[in-house]
């Protein structure tokens, strides 16, 4: 054994005894990342990647340092993530969502185009198309919301997450260290409020209820309308997952002497998974919550689960609109039958962002909006509520470092922006004009696409967008309608004009599918310009035919013969004629469509015949050449001529294909004789074709003699002249395209 391969082998087997090592501070890594220790999570990631470069730890390693904040760090190992072979899509969109939060706009929206290409039908598509409008709008004050820190905060390390309770909220919160400097938990509090138009007052803060008694971290309540029952979460007490924080809901019922109940788990709590974030309809029959449950659409979604026969029913997720790869937490249902919840999937200004999303009639999610800045911000904002007509509220955010709660105000105005969009293309269009006749409406035009408009509370407004070329839109909008912070887009029709069109479908003669992007180019005949159009994504084209003039009209593309249409399209000044037809275009190489027996019954749309020889070794198509020989002879006979001249006619049409020129025989004969025959036989051809100007580069001449017969007429098989007529044959078959 050689000295290089024992030092191979010690290698090998040093990187085995390694892996348990790895794996274990992987596991333990990722237990640092449920229980929110990130920096300790970073250190063993650190470690590990001293020893083994390996993918999946470079991407764990960008992840934490999302959640730890550090987004220069994170940017540095994303950037050498997405190089790597096979990078998934969430990669993409978590990398493009840090260099927004760097400030790199431009190069996010390459990184999300990367993204679109992988999940071409995601729903935050029409965000993502243009991710530097969006967060320029979405770091925009609005003006709706007047946000401020609550003197309440002063009393608590962190608060988080109120709901409403009698006259007041509840909310959890830890209190400051002890004399011993030692940290409590989080438990439930109670303070009533009493707010005015200028005024907010507090109480004094005190627990919720001692009856409920306190072994962990308790938040997030919510309440049933008659508020004789409280559901919040709290640390799993029997979870057997050491050292991996998982979340439960549990409940308690207020008794006629006032002492709340025993807690009660919900049926659907699990100590593998995490169920959390509880909120009540206005009604009590619906419960939001948020869960890692099996069968999400990424990390912790949105459900919600029914009361019904006397019991809660089985969870059902919101769906894509509202989940996404990443996690969705804190639902808030309002009585309006909006559904608020805190986000970091949805495109946003930096960690969790809180969002709005409407429930239609058919019991549908739709339209998901960001709140924007003030309320959002680069760090995590969520646990909204707000008041019964919507004019103020609570939030929780950590943007001051640690977890408090915020009071907002919301204004009567609601700024929003507008943009009209082209029916047919679905473009945004540049310098639509947006008018109104009140005075009660401010329209300030943003850019040479988008307006800005501020509407009064509780009005309609009547609104005309137009363009030069376009039909007048009227659109009546009333405020209480508008989403502040929205983008509506107007579709707008083009004028009506009469004019002639070629309309019709570009497919692959021989599979029956569509080409898409095929080139087609219209010449008008009588001044020469030349005018390219291209088959969209189902095949189709629409071609405009100018009047007073004649065209011709060829089409082609990669790995295709030309297809120069043999009809001119004449169309006189006042008359409108729409031509219909279909442009069917032979391959020269065989699609897994197109199976051998399936090309043995079709003849080529360029006038020859297909071969029933396919060439396995590069797809390629041969096709037959109808030229007759007298015995022995290597010159085609007179009548062969037409056929030679359709074939120059390919060459001329198709300048840049190579093609080879191939002679075949039967098996009669000796074998030797019947090669050089076929070879003289195919040289006599390209000679030919280069008399009449066809460079020599572009021909390549093989006789192939007996050996590749297209049935099984060898020699010692007896066979009938019919079949070996079938193998004498001259062909030719497209090698490749010159560079």
């Amino acid at each position: 054994m050689g000295k290089k391969t024992i030092i191979a082998i010690l290698l090998l087997l040093c990187f085995a005894l390694n892996l348990p090592a790895q794996k274990s501070k992987l596991k333990k890594a990722q237990k640092h990342m449920e229980s929110l220790n990130y920096s300790e999570a970073i250190d063993i990631y650190h470690k590990i990647l001293d020893k083994d470069d390996l993918p999946e730890v470079k991407i764990a390693l960008a992840n934490a340092y999302v959640k730890n904040k550090d987004y220069q760090a994170a940017e540095e190992w994303f950037s050498q993530v997405i190089e790597l072979p096979g990078t998934k899509a969430t990669t993409y969109f978590q990398y493009g969502k840090v260099l927004l939060q760097n400030d790199k706009c431009e190069t996010a929206q390459k990184v999300f185009n990367e993204f679109l290409k992988l999940k071409p039908f995601d729903l935050r598509k029409p965000t993502l198309k243009n991710v530097c409008q969006h967060t320029q709008q979405l770091k925009a004050n609005s003006g709706e919301y007047v946000i401020k820190d609550i003197i309440l905060n002063n009393y608590f390390i962190e608060a988080l997450a109120p709901a409403y309770y009698k006259n007041g909220i509840v909310f959890g919160a830890i209190k400051p260290l002890d004399s011993l400097g030692n940290r409590g938990l989080f438990d439930l509090y109670f303070v009533d409020f009493t707010e005015t138009a200028d005024n907010l007052t507090f109480g004094e803060a005190e627990k919720f209820s001692l009856d409920l008694g306190n072994t962990s971290n308790r938040a997030i309540a919510t309440f049933t309308p008659d508020q004789k029952e409280i559901y919040f979460t709290q640390n799993q007490t029997d979870a057997t997952n050491s050292g991996i924080i998982r979340l439960e809901i549990v409940f308690s019922i207020n008794y006629e002497t006032g002492q709340w109940s025993k807690l009660l788990p919900l049926p659907f709590n699990n100590a593998n998974y995490s169920v959390a974030h509880p909120s009540l309809s206005a009604d009590g029959n619906r419960l939001f919550f948020s869960s890692d449950m099996p069968g999400g659409f990424g990390g912790k979604d949105i459900y919600v689960a029914s009361w019904e026969n006397g019991q809660w029913q089985e969870p059902v997720n919101l769906g894509p609109t509202v989940n996404t790869d990443a996690d969705e937490m804190y639902p808030y249902f309002h009585s309006s039958n909006k559904l608020f919840f805190s986000s970091d999937g949805h495109l946003g200004l930096g960690g969790q962002d809180i969002f709005m999303v409407t429930e239609n009639e058919n019991g549908l999610w739709e339209n998901v909006v960001n709140l924007g800045y003030p309320v959002n911000s680069a760090y995590d904002d969520f646990g909204i509520i707000m008041n019964d007509d919507e004019s103020s509220g609570f939030f929780t955010s950590n943007r001051k470092g640690l977890d408090r709660i915020f009071h907002f105000n919301r204004n009567t105005e609601k700024t929003f922006w507008m943009a009209g969009v082209d029916e047919e293309s679905e473009l945004v269009l540049s310098d639509m004009e947006l008018t109104t006749s009140s005075n009660n409406i401010s329209i300030e035009s943003t850019s040479d696409r988008f307006h800005k408009v501020t509407l009064e509370k509780n009005d309609c407004y009547d609104f005309l967008a137009g363009k030069q070329g376009y039909i007048p839109e009227d659109i009546r909008m009333c405020n209480k309608d508008i989403t502040a912070g929205d983008t509506l887009y107007l579709l707008i029709q083009k004028e009506l004009q009469l004019v002639s069109q070629i309309k019709g479908m570009v497919v692959d003669q021989f599979s029956g599918k569509p080409i898409v992007n095929a080139s087609l180019m219209l010449t008008n005949t009588n001044t020469g310009s030349v005018r390219e159009f291209v088959s969209n994504d189902t095949g189709q084209f629409v071609i405009e035919l100018p009047g007073d003039n004649c065209y011709s009209l060829k089409a082609s593309k990669q790995d295709f013969f030309t297809k120069k249409i043999d009809q001119t399209y004449c169309v006189e000044s006042q008359e409108v004629r729409n031509f219909l037809m279909d442009i069917y275009m032979q391959p020269f190489k065989r699609t897994a469509e197109a199976t051998p027996d399936l090309l043995a019954s079709k003849t080529g749309d360029t006038g020859f015949e297909i071969s029933q020889k396919v060439y396995e070794e590069d797809n390629s198509v041969a096709y037959l050449l109808n030229l007759y020989y007298d015995s022995g002879r290597a010159s085609v006979r007179k009548e062969g001529i037409a056929e030679l001249e359709k074939l120059l006619a390919l060459l001329k049409e198709n300048p840049d294909i190579i093609v080879e020129i191939s002679s075949h025989t039967d098996s009669k004969g000796k074998k030797v004789m019947n090669e050089k025959l076929s070879h003289r036989r195919a040289n006599a051809i390209v000679k030919y074709l280069i008399y009449k100007g066809i460079p020599s580069d572009r021909l390549v001449a093989i006789g192939y003699g007996e050996t590749k017969p297209v049935n099984g007429c060898v020699d010692g098989v007896e066979c009938s002249e019919e079949d070996h007529q079938l193998n004498r044959r001259t062909e030719f078959r497209v090698l490749g395209v010159k560079e």
